[in-house]
This record gives C-alpha cells, structure tokens and sequence, in this order.
C-alpha cells in the first residue's frame, strides 16, 4: 500500500524544524555532555531499483528507536535499531520489509545543538545491504528532559549504488546531562548578580529583603526615610464672659481626638485665651475656666486619658489680634490646643 499520506505530512514537519542555523541563536539549554533515548518514524523515499529483482520499490516507512551519548560541546555518537517497510511502484499491495542496524557519529555545530551526522547502516532485505549515511539534524526542546528529534538524511548503498533519502521525526528523553564551563560561569555570575526583589542591589548585599519597587533604597537595599512632622490641632471660640461650648468645629475636634488615639504618647496641652476688655484677673479666671472646659470634653465625651491633657490660662496676654475691633474680641475668646509628632516618612521614585 502506498503511504503517500506519511510522505505528505513527514517532510513538511522535519522541514518546518530544521530552519537555516543562526550562529547566534542561544541554546535553551548548554547541557554538552549528554544521554538519550529517542523513538522515531521516517519516511523513506528509496531508490527505483533498490532491489535485484527490479520490482521498482518506491517509498515507505521507517519505526525504530535510537540511544546517543554527547560526549563534548562537539562530538556525539548513536546507536539506531528500526524495521524499513517499503512499497512497490506498480501497483502492488505487496510491501518489502527489512531490519536496519546502524552506527552515527555526530558533529554538533558551534554554540547550537544542531549536528551533522554520518554513518553506516546494515540493511536486512532479501540481503545484507551495507550504506553510508550522511544528513543534519536537530533536537529541540520542550523542557529540560524531552525533545522533538528532527533530521533528513541521505543513504548511498556501497554494493549497488543506490542513494535513499530519509526524514525524520521522534521524541527523545535526555538524561545524564552536565552544563559546559561557559554556563555554570553564566549561572554562578547570575546568581551572584541575582536581586530578588528588584531594587537594584544583588540579593549578597541586601539587608531588606522584598522592598517595595517604588521605594528608593540605599546601598544596602533598604528603604530610605526622612523625619516628618504630623500635627493636629483645634479652636474653639467662646461668647463673651463665657465658658460655655457653644461653638464648636466637630470636624476639627473629632480630627484631633483621633490623633490623640492613634498616637498614645502623645500629650496635650489646652491653652485658654481671652479678650482684653476686662479686669485682667477675670480674664485669666475666665480663660483657665474655657481650658477646663474642653478638657472635659474630649475627657468625659471623646474618652481621651485626663493623665494626657494639661490646662493652661493665658487670660488676655497672647492674642489673635491685638487691636480692640470687635472682630478681634471675638477671635481672641478662644481655646486652642496643637499636638504634633516626629514620623519618618519613606523616601519613593517619582
């Protein structure tokens, strides 16, 4: 039976594989010395008169396996066992089957696993037929273990002259690999160079592991910081003569107080104020009085610790605004309180 279908599809697929070698094409892996077992098909075109009895065999297919040794970043050798069935080419049903033997050395091209391969084979048909054999080939991989094995190749038979020609196309199992000298250099270096987390310093000299890409780090690979003052702080103004809490800024109250929790060590001091009209003596009274009073409400209302709250009278030495307007009694009867703390604050790339 002619096997048109396995010629149509065989060379199309080694062909699509074996592209013109780039001499700077890199190795998905630099393993030069190495083991393998392979399993394959071919699809065999032979030479018309490839038998005596001149029965025109054609074409057909080749199932076989192989085992190869790498020995060096050059040199390799394999070993292939298959059975060859081949068609006439008038017509028959009749199919001619032989037992091949053979033995390749391979010579792998500079920095690519592509190879040069040639041979001997011993064919079984209805004789021993001795050929050399010659092609290239390629194994390319799909991990660190398996590989797609591509080769065409062409055969000379030594007793008639006749020249076969094959394609190849299997799946191989690497084992036993070791990385040339080259690439545990580039490997010892990329580890050596190696940053985990991208900061800029090689993973040896870095003290902090897994900073944040948009920190800037320094020699050590840490994240930078400058010292940063926070505050908060809040009025709250008063009617005259009075220490009632009648006018108040929740928003800024309720701000402050979160401050305050937030920041447990912080403490704060109530400063009490008011205007100048006045006996002087009253005024402090009255501002020591205004002080008390907010002080009991972030106590009693706000639940901040009284042992965290001072109180301080400043009667009508320290004004807003020094002039007697009615606008600037109004601002000056008042109770105010400002807290702040030192943070350090990350230092990031813009």
């Amino acid at each position: 039976m002619k096997k048109r279908a396995l010629k149509n599809c065989m060379f199309p697929l080694v062909l699509a594989t074996i592209p013109q070698a780039n001499a700077d094409e890199a190795n998905l892996f630099d393993n030069v010395q190495d083991q393998w077992i392979a399993v394959f098909g071919q699809y065999y075109k032979a030479d018309d008169d490839k038998l005596p009895s001149k029965q025109m065999f054609e074409e057909g297919e080749v199932l076989g396996g192989e085992y190869g040794v790498r020995f060096n970043a050059n040199w390799g050798s394999r070993l292939e066992l298959s059975n060859i069935y081949l068609d006439q080419g008038n017509g028959s049903d009749n199919d001619e089957k032989a037992a091949s033997i053979g033995l390749d050395a391979l010579y792998y091209l500079a920095k690519s696993d592509y190879y040069l391969l040639g041979g001997l084979r011993l064919q079984n048909f209805d004789d021993a037929r001795r050929a050399m054999t010659a092609g290239v080939g390629r194994h390319w991989a799909i991990n660190q273990d398996w590989r797609i094995v591509t080769e065409l190749a062409a055969l000379h038979d030594f007793g008639q002259s006749h020249n076969d020609m094959t394609a190849k196309l299997g799946i191989a199992y690497h084992f036993g690999g070791s990385e040339n000298s080259s690439s545990k250099s580039d490997r010892a270096r990329s580890r050596l160079n190696a940053d985990r987390d991208q900061d800029g310093v090689a993973n040896r000299y870095d003290k902090c592991a897994n900073t944040p890409n948009a920190d800037e780090v320094d020699q050590f690979g840490c994240s930078q910081f400058v010292e940063a003052t926070k505050t908060s702080e809040f009025k709250i103004f008063f009617a005259k003569e009075s220490a009632e809490l009648n006018s108040i800024n929740r928003e800024e109250v309720e701000d402050f107080v979160a401050f305050m929790k937030n920041n447990p060590e912080v403490e704060a001091v109530i400063e009490g104020h008011a205007s100048k009209p006045g006996d002087k003596q009253f005024n402090m009274a009255l501002s020591a009085d205004r002080a008390k009073a907010v002080k009991q409400m972030l106590v009693n209302q706000y639940g901040i610790s009284s042992g965290r709250i001072r109180e301080e009278a400043y009667g009508e030495s320290d004004p807003v605004m020094d002039s007697g307007s009615k606008l600037a009694r109004k601002v000056n009867r008042r109770a105010e309180a400002t807290v702040s703390k030192t943070i350090k604050v990350k230092l990031t790339e813009q």
